[in-house]
């Protein structure tokens, strides 16, 4: 349905929609500190600490490739407890993680 240019909604209505939305994802309020969602923890590193640009595991440094924030421990909340790793090494590191907690 689309609305003539320069439509407005009424008081009422925004009232309505913004009680409806509060704390959905995508809201402003839903900061949950500590008990955050795994991608919320992740855009928090990429917010502080810049976006992932090489891999500090295999010193890969192409532009057009995939890097990400990796969290080593489990310590999701500590932004500094991340490693620019590129896709691959993500991969291959979170799985043997997964393998090392398994065994345990």
């Amino acid at each position: 349905m689309s609305r003539p240019k320069g439509f407005k909604h009424s008081e009422s209505t925004k009232k309505k929609t913004s009680k409806t939305l509060m704390g959905h994802k995508g809201s402003k309020l839903n900061y949950k500190g500590d008990n955050a969602t795994y991608s919320a923890f992740h855009r928090r590193v990429y917010r502080v600490r810049g976006k992932a640009d090489c891999c500090n595991v295999c010193g890969l440094n192409e532009k057009g490739r995939r890097y990400e924030w990796a969290n080593l421990t489990g310590e999701y909340n500590n932004l500094m407890d991340y490693e620019k790793m590129c896709k691959s090494c993500h991969m291959l590191y979170d799985f043997q993680r997964s393998r090392n907690e398994k065994k345990t």
